[in-house]
């Protein structure tokens, strides 16, 4: 088969060609154009043919940016976590190995590999050496809270690394998925074309004020961009964690639940109490809310708590 001729290739196929932002510009360009004129001799036709392209592109593309969004705010979860971990292990120590001096094997029990368990490897290595560290302190009393801090600490880090990479896979898939779409709606965007080219054979120069050209002309497959995100929290199942921000009481807050559970979220002390007022999140919602309206006047803390015994919890918070 011979090379294609240059004027019936889709230009639309190679000039957006991997760049769902670019694409998506273009697209929603050309709807709301012919929306504007749809009322136009022969311009409503044309409308209602391309509007469930552009719709299906769109609503993908802000699924898809939502979902990358959140997986690079869990990514910086799970390095912050990696990081905090770095310097715990070097207080735990401190804290553990007083407790064995008369008891080398005991300790040697418990840190087999010294810090580098802890340092070196991939995550899940550093995860499992947090997790049977926790298993394996003994419930005596001097070291109860260094016990509790790691299993908690533990159950943190491995909810953060398996909502990440559940979100990574998701990505992976939707990347795959808004591609077709995004060659549907370039082929649609042809079809456009050709039908203005049939309404104004005449008169080629008005096709131009259909498509913005500006987009079309850049060359290059530039990255695309990512939108800030804010700081993903990662509940265990049955947990309550504090945010880590400070508080003036004056904050308005954006929560979105990225989760499968409702969270409670709630500001008090230092030290959370059940009775303090909570408000509940649902899963997969989101929420403006002023610190004041969470808790006690004077409170800076912030608490979010996930009662259910099985699953993990994932909220995002955005100072507004």
């Amino acid at each position: 088969m011979g090379k294609l001729w240059d004027a019936i290739k889709n230009t639309f196929l190679s000039a957006l060609d991997g760049s769902f932002k670019r694409t998506n510009i273009v697209a929603t360009d050309t709807y709301d154009k012919l929306f504007a004129r749809k009322d136009e001799v022969g311009i409503g036709e044309i409308y209602t043919y391309f509007a469930p392209f552009k719709t299906s592109f769109g609503t993908l593309y802000l699924e898809w940016k939502q979902v990358k969004n959140t997986y690079h705010s869990l990514t910086d979860t799970v390095e912050r976590l990696n990081g905090d971990l770095s310097k715990k292990i070097d207080r735990w120590d401190i804290l553990i190995k007083p407790q064995f001096l008369d008891d080398p094997d005991g300790y040697k029990n418990l840190m087999p590999k010294g810090h580098n368990a802890f340092q070196q490897g991939q995550y899940e290595e550093k995860i499992a050496a947090v997790k049977v560290l926790g298993a394996a302190i003994d419930d005596r009393a001097e070291l109860r809270g260094v016990k509790e801090e790691v299993v908690s600490f533990g159950n943190q880090f491995e909810t953060a690394r398996t909502l990440q990479q559940g979100k990574e896979g998701q990505s992976k898939q939707m990347s795959v998925d808004l591609e077709n779409e995004r060659v549907k709606v370039c082929q649609a965007l042809y079809s456009v074309q050709g039908r203005l080219m049939t309404r104004y054979n005449t008169n080629p120069e008005a096709i131009e004020a259909f498509f913005d050209l500006e987009v079309l002309r850049r060359t290059g497959h530039e990255e695309e961009e990512e939108e800030a995100g804010g700081l993903v929290l990662t509940i265990a199942p049955g947990q309550t964690i504090e945010a880590g921000l400070p508080l003036t009481g004056d904050e308005v807050l954006l929560f979105l639940n990225h989760g499968e559970v409702p969270v409670a979220l709630f500001t008090s002390g230092e030290t959370p109490k059940e009775t303090d007022p909570l408000f509940v999140l649902p899963a997969g919602e989101e929420a403006e809310k002023a610190v004041k309206d969470l808790g006690p006047a004077g409170s800076r803390y912030l608490y979010i708590k996930n009662a259910n015994p099985d699953l993990a919890g994932a909220v995002e918070i955005i100072e507004v």
